[in-house]
This record gives C-alpha cells, sequence and structure tokens, in this order.
C-alpha cells in the first residue's frame, strides 16, 4: 500500500490541448471512429423493400441463410451506420447504403467494400483500411468502424 507522502510525489498526467494531429497507436493514424447501436425489432418491422434499399443483394442473401435474419439485417444496418460516422459523412448525397458492402470472411468476420462512386468522390479510402466489427444481443445489434 502506498502512503499518502509517495502519492503526493507521484508524477500527474499533463493533457495536450488543441492536439492537430490525430492519435497514433503503433504507428497506426485513425481517421476516424463510428458506432452505433440498432433495436433489432425496429428492423424486424421493415418493408422489404426498405430492406432492399439498405442491403446489396449479395448482403441479402447472407442475411437471409440465418434464422434469425433480422439480428444480421440490423447488424449490417448498424455497420453501415457506424461506417458513415467514421468518414464524418453521414448518409445523404456523399454516401448512400448500396455505397457500403459488408462481406464476412469464411470464420464471419466482417468487412466492407466501397463502391466505385465513393472511391471517386474519397479516393483516399483505397489506400485506407475501414476496420469493421458487428455484435448482436437478444434486443439489439451494434457495430463499430475505425478508419486507419
Amino acid at each position: 500500500m502506498m502512503s499518502q507522502k509517495s502519492l503526493s510525489k507521484t508524477k500527474k498526467p499533463t493533457l495536450t490541448k488543441g492536439i492537430k494531429n490525430p492519435p497514433s497507436i503503433k504507428g497506426i493514424s485513425i481517421q476516424g471512429i463510428g458506432i452505433d447501436i440498432v433495436e433489432i425489432k425496429r428492423i424486424a418491422e421493415l418493408s422489404p423493400g426498405a430492406i432492399e434499399r439498405i442491403l446489396s443483394p449479395r448482403e441479402s442473401e447472407y442475411c437471409y441463410r440465418f434464422k434469425k435474419s433480422a439480428e444480421r439485417i440490423a447488424g449490417h444496418f448498424a455497420a453501415k451506420e457506424a461506417i458513415s460516422k467514421a468518414l464524418g459523412t453521414g448518409f445523404g448525397s456523399q454516401l448512400s447504403f448500396k455505397d457500403l458492402e459488408i462481406h464476412h470472411n469464411s470464420l464471419g468476420a466482417p468487412s466492407v467494400v466501397f463502391s466505385s462512386r465513393v472511391l471517386k468522390k474519397m479516393p483516399s479510402l483505397a489506400s485506407q483500411q475501414c476496420l469493421i466489427t458487428i455484435s448482436h444481443e437478444r434486443n439489439y445489434a451494434v457495430a463499430m468502424a475505425v478508419i486507419q
């Protein structure tokens, strides 16, 4: 146990105001972070047409392979929202749901493929990596995106 005297001698961390460069971890520069949470029930109540506006045919085929497809659709929706936040654009004229396609490797790990339209508007994305993670539990799906 540290004495009160030794605690007062402990160097206190200093905070730097006005950081101009993005944070860097082991030489990796983080350009954007986004997170989103979605109520699965809300996605389950969407019309097929609304889901078609969110998912590509490839994503639909993937999601509907599962018994609880609403969980998967909600996860894809949350991932796309998180990516739009990490990009700092949100959805609108710069970005649409169909500009982002969520793929999964053989182990189920998600990744994103950007449309050629987005890559033309944001050419720096071609040299950046977008990491995403998706999780769902009972009532909610959550996703996080990091652009480096």
